[in-house]
Parts: structure tokens; C-alpha cells; sequence
């Protein structure tokens, strides 16, 4: 970890080098260079393009093979800045890097799932699908490993889940669509067995539920922390980015699936009506508006979208979008639910026709 320490002893042993030999030093103090620089803030993105530049040109993948830990970093910065992609994931691949933080959304995961709306699976960026009910039955076995945590999960539990129905041999319905699972997904060590209990290896599966979980726990940090003055726009649209429709939606109403689903939706909303009473308090109410309205695409049931959006018009002197975002709450909700909306949505509605 002592980079520039490092640094120091790479360019005397280069020095004491013959030229020809001088070259293989040259990749690795690029890198350390590069490194230094991205941590103190120092011309880094420079350091950068010209240390990949290097490296792909001379098609080298094997320095710094004693510290994958830095060739990670490295890889995961280029990575977000778009630079020669190409070389780069094929650099991941062959030195099998672990991604520097489960953050790492432009590294090259071997497997991502994607769980939040339509279920997709993609290995090694090729979408699988499913194609017919033993391997479906596989799928159902990762969607319930994801919905109940992906980590330490008992097995009984998927198989009480997964095949609740007494007559044959659950255990070996298990067993074989864990079996045939790793091998859609093309690694055994992706799903780790241990003492009777199953893990999503995280080092290679990316989950885009998990990752949104991680994204409202900052969220919600930063609308805590005394500097919440800072928010900026950026961060409802990384939320948007990752919920792209509700926990598995399309996928049934199991039992195993309803728990997540709900309390991501929860989750989700509530992060974004604090997220427009932020906006709101900062005078920015049209901000907040547009941040209901695209709320209730995704969810067009939740009241209490439907409430602030009611009370931004107003402060906008928008009467008449008010109450039209009023009627639109009161038909889906009849037509939907069959329900009316509650005394609170009522109250708003009765303050505007009176104003």
C-alpha cells in the first residue's frame, strides 16, 4: 500500500536496467504513477489515458501480477472513464480481477442480474433465457436466493419455498436445479454451497436489487447529514437508473418475492417524497414536481406521490393540475384497488377546490 515507496524502487531498479530490460519497467510505473496521481487528485484522468494507451499498445497483461488489488483499482478507473474498453475487460478476464468495490457497475461482471422490473439474466454480457421448465425451475432457485438475502441461506428454506409439495424427493429436485443453474452460468464458484447453505459469490454476480439497496443507503445518508444542502439532481437519477420497475415484476406473486418487493417499493418511494421535500424546501418545486411525475410512472398507485404532486401544483399556482392530478389518483385507485383515496388525499383536494 506504499505506492510512492514503491515507486521510488521501481525507478532505481529501471535505472540499473539495460535498455532492453528497461522496458518491462516502464508498465508498472506507469500504473503506480497513474495511481498515485487518481488518489491525490493530481492530474490523475492524464495519468490515466496515457498509462492505458501503454499498456494496450503493448498488449501487456501480466504486470503487477503480485497485487491484483491495484490492477483492480486501476482497471476500475479506466473502466468509468471509457478508455480502450476493449483491452480492458479482456484484462479483467484474464487475470480473473475481482471488481474493487460490488459498486463497480462498469466493471465486467461475469454474471449480472437484473431483478428490479423484468427478470433478465446475462453471462458475459449475453442475455439467457429460458427455455424450458427444468432450466425455469433453476431460475426460480437464483430469484429466490436473491429475494431471501443471497447470503447464508439455508436450503431447506428454498426447498420449503421452491417445492413445497410433499410427494417425491424435494432434496434432489434441489440438487439438480442447482446443478444445472452453475452451469447456465458458467461458473460453479458463482453460487457457493457451504454447511447446507447457499451464497451468491459477489466477487462475480452483480445484482441490480443489491445495488439499489446500497444507492438508498446513501441516499438516505445524505439526506441526514447536516450538509444535505448539497443534493443535487444526479442523485434521483441514479435511483431511477436502478429501479427500472418493481422487484421482479411479471414474475408471479410468490410468497418468497412479496417481502423484497414491497420493501424496495417502500424504500424507493419514501427516498423519493424526501428526496421532492427537499427540493421544495430549496424552492425549487418544479424539480420536485418533474421527481413526483416520474415516480408515478413506475408506481401509479402510491398516494403519497400523488399528494405532494397535488400540493407542488398549488405552490406553483397550478389549481387546475392539482386537482387533475387528484382525479387521476381517485380513478386508478377506484379502478385498480377499489378503494377511494384516504382522509389526507380528501383533505388536499377539498383545500383546493376552496382556494
Amino acid at each position: 500500500g506504499e505506492l510512492g515507496q514503491a515507486l521510488i524502487h521501481f525507478r532505481e531498479s529501471r535505472a540499473c536496467c539495460t535498455a532492453q530490460q528497461a522496458a518491462s519497467f516502464d508498465a508498472p510505473v506507469a500504473v503506480i504513477e497513474t495511481l498515485i496521481a487518481l488518489r491525490e487528485g493530481a492530474d490523475g484522468a492524464h495519468h490515466l489515458a496515457r498509462s492505458v494507451a501503454l499498456l494496450k499498445d503493448t498488449r501487456n497483461f501480466t504486470f503487477l501480477q503480485y497485487v491484483p488489488e491495484r490492477v483492480a483499482e486501476f482497471a476500475a478507473a479506466a473502466l468509468v472513464a471509457g478508455l480502450e474498453l476493449d483491452y480492458l475487460r479482456e484484462l479483467v478476464r484474464r487475470r480473473q480481477l475481482s471488481p474493487p468495490s460490488p459498486d463497480a457497475e462498469s466493471w465486467p461482471w461475469p454474471i449480472k442480474v437484473f431483478a428490479m422490473g423484468p427478470f433478465m439474466l446475462a453471462v458475459e454480457d449475453t442475455p439467457m433465457r429460458s427455455t424450458g421448465k427444468a432450466q425455469r425451475k433453476s431460475l426460480d432457485l437464483l430469484q429466490a436466493l436473491i429475494a431471501l438475502g443471497g447470503h447464508g441461506v439455508a436450503t431447506s428454506v428454498l426447498i420449503g419455498n421452491l417445492w413445497p409439495s410433499p410427494e417425491g424427493d424435494a432434496g434432489r429436485a434441489f440438487e439438480g436445479a442447482l446443478y444445472r443453474l452453475r452451469k447456465l452460468l458458467g461458473r460453479d464458484d458463482a453460487i457457493l454451497l457451504v454447511d447446507g447453505k447457499l451464497t451468491l459469490n459477489v466477487k462475480i454476480v452483480w445484482v441490480d436489487a443489491w445495488a439499489l439497496e446500497r444507492r438508498l443507503d446513501e441516499v438516505e445518508a445524505v439526506l441526514a447529514s447536516v450538509s444535505s444542502g448539497q443534493i443535487h439532481g444526479e442523485i434521483a437519477d441514479s435511483i431511477f437508473a436502478l429501479y427500472r420497475g418493481h422487484f421482479l415484476e411479471g414474475e408471479g406473486e410468490s410468497v418468497w418475492m412479496l417481502g423484497m418487493r414491497q420493501r424496495l417499493r417502500g424504500r424507493f418511494l419514501r427516498n423519493l417524497a424526501a428526496l421532492g421535500q427537499h427540493l421544495e424546501a430549496k424552492g425549487d418545486a418544479e424539480r420536485a414536481a418533474r421527481l413526483y411525475e416520474r415516480g408515478l410512472e413506475l408506481d401509479n398507485l402510491s398516494e403519497e406521490l400523488y399528494r405532494r404532486l397535488m400540493l407542488t401544483h398549488q405552490k406553483l399556482g397550478q389549481s387546475a393540475g392539482a386537482l387533475e392530478v387528484y382525479r387521476r389518483c381517485r380513478h386508478l385507485l377506484a379502478v385498480v384497488l377499489g378503494v377511494n383515496p384516504s382522509a389526507e388525499t380528501e383533505a388536499i383536494y377539498r383545500s383546493l377546490k376552496a382556494g
